[in-house]
């Protein structure tokens, strides 16, 4: 099961928005083991510049992050008419981020500590077709 949502997923950019860099290396490691292709930032408004500059097909982000968050990328990118499919992050166990994330089309929340397993399980959800 897994070997087919890696293969599905070398076959897309993905973008990681994580301002924790522990984090942010974790998953760039994995991606770059992987051989998936992405890019890195660690804001919403850095990512908003790699959005405009590259072809994304996958958003993972965290919400909580300085000077843009996961929710106001979401906004400004909705607001420009781009509607990416992604992945919101959270240490915070609130249920309105579960909430928030039902309420946007392909938008899907993931609670961290990150589990890759889950990760891979959205993405086939959001790709399959």
């Amino acid at each position: 099961m897994i070997l087919k949502e890696v293969e599905l997923l070398r076959t897309k950019i993905l973008l990681v928005v994580e301002d924790e860099h522990y984090l942010q290396h974790i998953l760039t490691e994995t991606f770059d083991k992987l051989d998936i292709k992405y890019h890195a930032c660690s804001n919403g408004l850095e990512a908003i510049e790699i959005v405009n500059n590259n072809n994304i097909d996958l958003i993972l982000t965290d919400i909580d992050m300085p000077e843009m968050n996961g929710i106001e990328l979401i906004n400004t990118l909705h607001d420009k008419d781009i509607f990416i499919p992604t992945i919101l992050m959270s240490a915070h166990t609130e249920p309105e981020y579960r909430t928030l994330a039902k309420s946007y089309n392909n938008i899907f929340f993931t609670q961290k500590p990150f589990d890759f397993m889950k990760f891979l399980e959205i993405v086939y959800r959001i790709f399959k077709n």
